[in-house]
């Protein structure tokens, strides 16, 4: 069985960008907007098990998407998180982390929205114009 993160139909769908060591796909079901998923292309369960080289990817990811929707959409902020195992919410055991982008006027923190409290109407509405967008603004100029 091939793992969510591993399937090709997945990839083709979602995948924003990648880099060396690293997809960054769009979420199937995102909490809000601007909500990334970064999967290392090697496939591991747990964080800890990243080798330098990927680790320091991970950060550069981290800055440049920042700093790409700093400039292209005033975001302000952002939550980066991941969880280590079935005990800590992993549900796919592939190991991935979440950035959340978050903006000075934005109507709903993404911690409000998780779990019961997720508005699945966000999610299956603008899902196509969301990584659309996003592949544009990612793909238009060399960052990474």
């Amino acid at each position: 069985m091939v793992c969510d993160f591993c399937s090709q139909d997945v990839i083709a769908k979602q995948e924003i960008f990648r880099t060396k060591f690293f997809r960054v796909l769009y979420p199937r079901n995102p909490i809000i907007p601007r909500h990334f998923l970064i999967i290392p292309i090697r496939h591991l369960q747990y964080s800890f098990e990243l080798n330098n080289n990927e680790s320091k990817d991970l950060t550069h990811i981290q800055n440049s998407i920042f700093k790409k929707l700093q400039s292209k959409e005033n975001c302000c902020g952002y939550n980066f998180s991941t969880n280590n195992g079935e005990k800590a919410g992993q549900e796919i055991k592939h190991c991935h982390f979440h950035i959340f982008a978050r903006f000075k006027n934005e109507e709903r923190s993404p911690f409000m929205l998780m779990g019961k409290n997720r508005d699945k109407k966000f999610s299956s509405k603008n899902f196509d114009k969301n990584i659309s967008d996003l592949r544009s603004m990612f793909q238009s100029d060399h960052i990474l």
